[in-house]
């Protein structure tokens, strides 16, 4: 056959009998059949260490995985044996975890295949498909140690007197291997068994304890961290102590087995009754589900009393948790089958033994929310229930214009207006809302239709409406800076506790009331749910689905679809306390947008680890702004906060010689961004060696190289008049209004995009004809907004008036005509 590129060549035939090649192939050929699992942190020791010895075996059965799923837990050393090749799913967020990952492969022989697919969506992953060296050569950080956190520290502390503790025993079985000995011991009360014993043992010995801990750091720690942990000791201070701490997590516990025990008894008592009546399928079903529901709380009561206290201690936040520091939540995942006909036991189900998985509250926050599904153990299984017995609801009031709000549980409904800001709004019945402090969610399933399969591919992410809130008192704050000049409104505050809440206001998906919180206005649904048992309440998806609502069969209200037995809108929420450093963002001639603010935010991270060295990923931000005092301008601030509860001191050291440390911190931010060689490419602004690796995602878009230095050039310069004040709230910026009603206008302006037919709007500052104002851009039309500015005859007007604002065209030559607004309606 010709070749009809070429017509002077002939293909060549190289497989004689093209017809059953492919048959004989997979009949006679060397094949291995693909079997895959998945190999996560979620599985259990035996079952992940079973895994392992499969993949990586000499002589393999033909049933044995060879192809492993995997998070990032192979990244921590696992010995994975002659792994030839590797396939990430997108790229790592840094060089370091990709080069953890990648090196997986290859080990024995130093051969390997690797491959990265790149998310399309991703500026991240785009950016590395094309700066492809940049990942592979690029600079991998050393971790950070943080010996300055109280709270990392006190949990090294109660590690540190239970070993005490276990080395002055005679007999080691004090020291119980099961959760149920210690909470059997607290329920009869035997003060010589543990917790007490240990309790006891502490409070005997601990001023020796406490010296011997303080001793071991040998001056790596402050007296403000070496006072924390003594009241931590001794039980005083705001926060529990260590023994306090103890009981209180363990009687958490014992009273979670205590309500489970109970609706077991509950369930006896029903199903006793129910087996007195005549006997028909309706009746048999009855019991049925009731056997399962009895069958499922013995298993959550098994699941409690197995478990390793160890393990316990150390997801109760007691004993050092390398991978979170907060506190946190718990799926407990319960699965049921029908009962083979010759298969022993009572009832038409089987219950199967509980999984229990813990995430970072944080990520957890959305990871178990309600009607969300969780993949783990090759199944996909939906919380369909919320634990309400480990924590109450709460009636909460948020502000609408700032983070503050308000538990109407602990403190008096009183106040007309926001105790914070001021809104009158606060009283509004529309901020009043119901929260749970989320802790534990519940999944129940039949396993065989949870099973993952090849029916999808993909897996369904649900995305939920999410604010961090940042609230503190002003008697917190302990150091405050601003550039004395007054030219350049900027300082920062350093403020000793914050408390944050993060709350989940629903499904975004979902249609739902619209209010505003800490002035943003979302549509915030909420989760619907019996405020007696915690099933989620989800609507029929046919409409010959029955619509009535969903009880567990305990559940004092099973049978009965009263609205009174629901919570029609409740948020879920995470709280904690840490340090924070405030950063009032700089106003300056570059203008205020959203590429000025990611800029400044990526360049402040940029010049943290070039100040501190090493990670510094405990140390987060998060937008704070609040309502200018007088009718003033919004004030936007940076808040830097410490993500480890307590904070571990890197931000009090930002302050450290009259504040030279952050000063240094925004001096090498300046110096890094001037000097990256990506200011040589004209194609680029910005790179990751600089400050694309500290927005990921879709923040990337916003960050300039420009920017930064822009921004960083005009502060560093004036940086050397910093002096002390009360609080960056009292700093003076001049937005040339002269009135309440002209801020107004200009907030108005920045709303007004997408309102109707109207294009989108986009406002930032600028220096309009030598001073301060704007720049308008309404659709493809760019207008300099002019506060304050006269006009007369040589503007074309016959009688001279000051306008608050003059809207000029952008163009000189424009045909369009100059604007003049009067705010107050006086000219």
């Amino acid at each position: 056959m010709a070749c009809i590129d070429a017509p002077e060549s002939r293909y060549e035939a190289l497989i004689s009998q093209p017809d059953d090649w492919w048959a004989r192939r997979f009949s006679k050929g060397d094949l291995r059949r693909v079997i895959a699992a998945e190999h996560t942190g979620l599985l259990e020791r035996p079952v992940r260490e079973a895994l392992e010895s499969r993949f990586k075996s000499k002589q393999p059965k033909p049933w044995f995985e060879n192809l492993l799923s995997a998070t990032p837990t192979l990244e921590m050393g696992v010995d994975i044996g002659d792994l030839s090749s590797v396939l990430l799913c997108s790229v790592p967020p840094n060089q370091a975890s990709f080069l953890q990952r990648v090196g997986r492969a290859g080990r024995r022989d130093g051969n390997a295949l690797t491959t990265t697919l790149a998310d399309g969506n991703s500026p991240h992953d785009l950016y590395f498909f094309a700066e492809t060296q940049e990942m592979l050569s690029g600079e991998v950080a050393p971790p950070g140690v943080f010996l300055q956190a109280a709270e990392v520290l006190r949990r090294q502390l109660f590690a540190f007197c239970m070993d005490d503790w276990v080395a002055s025993l005679n007999n080691i079985s004090a020291l119980p291997d099961k959760t149920s000995q210690a909470l059997d011991a607290m329920d009869q009360g035997k003060q010589e068994r543990f917790p007490y014993v240990f309790s006891n043992y502490v409070l005997a010995h601990e001023e020796r304890l406490f010296q011997g801990f303080v001793q071991l750091l040998s001056g790596d720690i402050d007296d403000v961290v070496t006072a924390r942990l003594w009241d931590f000791m001794q039980g005083q201070g705001e926060s529990d102590g260590l023994r306090t701490r103890l009981l209180k997590a363990l009687e958490e516990l014992q009273e979670e087995r205590r309500t489970y025990k109970k609706r077991k008894d509950e369930l006896d008592k029903v199903r006793a009754k129910v087996q007195q009546k005549p006997q028909d399928d309706s009746t048999r079903a009855e019991i049925d589900n009731l056997l399962r529901e009895r069958d499922k709380l013995l298993e959550l009561i098994k699941e409690i009393n197995t478990r390793d206290l160890l393990n316990t201690l150390t997801d109760a936040g007691l004993l050092p948790n390398y991978a979170f520091p907060e506190a946190g939540v718990e799926l407990k995942s319960v699965l049921w089958r029908k009962r083979a006909s010759d298969e022993p036991g009572q009832g038409a189900y089987v219950t199967l033994t509980t999984q229990k998985y813990e995430r970072p509250a944080q990520s957890a926050l959305s990871e178990f929310a309600p009607e969300n599904r969780f993949y783990a153990n090759q199944r996909r299984v939906e919380v369909d229930q919320i634990n309400m017995n480990l924590a109450k609801t709460e009636d909460w009031r948020f502000c609408p214009s700032c983070h503050h709000m308000q538990n109407l549980t602990v403190e008096a409904d009183t106040h007309v207006a926001c105790p914070s800001c001021g809104d009158a709004m606060w009283s509004d019945a529309a901020q009043r809302r119901t929260l749970l402090r989320f802790k534990q969610a519940i999944a129940n399933s039949n396993d065989t239709d949870v099973r993952i399969d090849d029916s999808a591919d993909d897996r369904e992410p649900k995305y939920y409406v999410r604010q961090l809130m940042a609230d503190f008192s002003p008697s917190h704050i302990r150091e405050a800076w601003q550039i004395g000049s007054g030219a350049l409104p900027f300082g920062f505050e350093f403020i000793s506790r914050v408390t944050f809440r993060d709350v989940n206001f629903g499904e975004l998906a979902k249609p739902g009331e619209a209010f505003k919180v800490a002035d943003k206005e979302s549509s915030r649904p909420g989760f619907k749910l019996c405020k007696h048992c915690g099933k989620v309440q989800k609507p029929p998806r046919r409409s010959s689905d029955p619509s009535g609502q969903s009880h567990s069969f305990d559940c004092p209200k099973y049978g009965d679809d009263s609205p009174a037995n629901l919570l029609e809108c409740l948020y879920l929420y995470r709280e904690f306390e840490s340090e924070a450093l405030r950063i009032l963002v700089p106003y300056t001639k570059n203008g205020m947008d959203e590429s000025v603010v990611q800029s400044f935010m990526a360049a402040v991270q940029l010049g943290l680890k070039r100040r501190f060295g090493g990670k510094v990923d405990h140390l987060r931000m998060v937008l704070q702004d609040e309502p200018g005092k007088d009718g003033g301008p919004r004030r936007h601030y940076v808040m830097l906060y410490d993500s480890v509860p307590g904070g571990t001191g890197y931000l009090h050291q930002l302050l450290a010689h009259d504040a030279g440390t952050l000063s240094d911190v925004l001096k090498m931010a300046l110096q890094a961004v001037t000097s990256c060689s990506c200011n040589d490419d004209p194609e680029k602004d910005g790179c990751y060696r600089c400050l694309y690796q500290y927005r990921l995602g879709r923040s990337m878009e916003q960050v300039s190289r420009d920017q930064a230095k822009a921004v960083l050039g005009e502060l560093v310069g004036a940086l050397d008049q910093l002096e002390r004040v009360k609080t960056i709230s009292e700093i003076f910026i001049n937005p040339n209004f002269d009135s309440v009603l002209e801020a107004r206008f200009i907030e108005s302006l920045k709303r007004l995009g997408g309102v109707g037919s109207i294009p989108m709007v986009k406002l930032v500052q600028d220096v309009v004809n030598g001073k301060s104002g704007f720049v308008l851009e309404v659709g493809g039309q760019r207008y300099r907004v002019e506060p304050q500015c006269d006009v007369g005859a040589e503007q074309g007007v016959l009688a001279a008036s000051k306008p608050d604002f003059v809207i000029w065209p952008w163009a000189t030559g424009s045909k369009r005509r100059p604007v003049a607004v009067f705010c107050d309606g006086w000219a």
